[in-house]
């Protein structure tokens, strides 16, 4: 029977001693199963012997997905309402947000304060990096730069509009120097002809982001699909279960019970011994998987 993660995190609880968690130790036991996911996802495995050898295993592999991006072409003076501690929270009864939009600049119109939008919410309501109580209406101007789905991890093909006028219509791919080259030439909006990958700032206080930047900036808000990798994220502490699929779910566990036990004595014990041993057999498991699918004409491709 497959096993989701919150069934794994009540298992590492369990094996804690806490039966009846804390918000912290369930937030303890969720570290313990990724962390033990992410020694599954590495791949390296010892043989009865402890020598060590590497597998990459087919479901780490980044998947194919596609998302329906809006390139986000701004709003001039729109009346938005601001509440929540801190005065952070900006609502609107009008205008729309976009998931693209986290990490765009949106500014007071009375103000003249340049706020970060931090958080999409929903397609009325934003969270900002600081106090907008002295505001009431904001300005956002197109600067060409659309945060990426958290998942993206790699562009499979080129975005296409989905668009009634531009459906089809291709965007054409250039480098981060062409992009500031076209920039430097001309910023007025209209349909974007051109994009590029650009890295969101480096920071510790947040786990890395991409961005698309595109050019010119768009004159509207324009939809794009583009099918791209979907790099796996941590689990939660929810009803989802493991994309690895439910023979590995044995593995996923032990290795999170692992982690656990280390924590627990400050040292690897019989949780680590039995996590390898589940390990092996996974890596067998994918072997056998990988095998069948690399079966072309009657003949069998070695990995």
């Amino acid at each position: 029977m497959a096993m989701t993660a919150a069934n794994m995190v009540d298992r590492i609880e369990a094996y804690m001693g806490w039966s009846s968690p804390s918000a912290a130790q369930s937030a303890l036991a969720l570290q313990y199963l990724n962390g033990g996911y992410k020694e599954v996802l590495r791949g390296i495995w010892m043989d009865e012997r402890g020598m060590e050898h590497f597998h990459a295993f087919s479901f780490a592999q980044p998947k194919e997905t596609a998302a329906d991006l809006t390139l986000w072409g701004g709003f001039a003076a729109g009346a938005l309402t601001v509440s929540g501690t801190g005065n952070t929270i900006l609502t609107s009864a009008t205008a729309v947000f976009y998931p693209t939009m986290v990490g765009a600049t949106i500014t007071g119109d009375t103000s003249a304060v340049d706020y970060t939008i931090v958080t999409f919410t929903s397609s009325k309501i934003v969270v900002v990096s600081a106090n907008a109580s002295a505001d009431t209406k904001f300005t956002m101007a197109p600067d060409g730069v659309n945060r990426l789905p958290s998942d993206w991890g790699g562009s499979l093909r080129g975005p296409v509009y989905a668009n009634s006028t531009e459906v089809g219509d291709k965007l054409v791919e250039v480098t981060p120097e062409e992009m500031d080259e076209l920039y430097r030439n001309s910023d007025t909006e209209s349909i974007p002809t051109h994009w590029c990958i650009v890295p969101g700032p480096l920071t510790t206080a947040a786990a890395p982001t991409v961005n698309m930047r595109v050019h010119p900036p768009p004159s509207e808000d324009l939809e794009v699909n583009w099918p791209y990798r979907a790099i796996q994220a941590d689990f939660t502490d929810a009803a989802v279960y493991p994309i690895a699929g439910p023979e590995h779910d044995p593995t996923i566990l032990a290795f999170g019970l692992a982690e656990a036990e280390r924590a627990k004595h400050m040292a690897h014990g019989t949780e680590w011994i039995e996590a390898q041993r589940l390990l092996r057999g996974s890596v067998e498991i994918d072997r056998q998987l990988r095998d069948s699918e690399f079966i072309t004409g009657g003949s069998i491709q070695q990995e």
